[in-house]
């Protein structure tokens, strides 16, 4: 199971990933974004 947070907000930008599976977790995330460098395209409807 995976979760993507995206975060857009003006001086507030953030982007985190979770992976969960067989009892382990990983997580990335960041907020060293500047402008434009937030970005989802093509994105599929469920």
């Amino acid at each position: 199971m995976y979760t993507l947070n995206l975060n857009g907000v003006m001086n507030n930008k953030t982007i985190s990933v979770v992976i969960t599976g067989n009892n382990n977790t990983f997580v990335a995330s960041t907020t060293q974004l500047g402008n434009g460098e937030l970005v989802v395209e093509d994105c599929p409807t469920p």
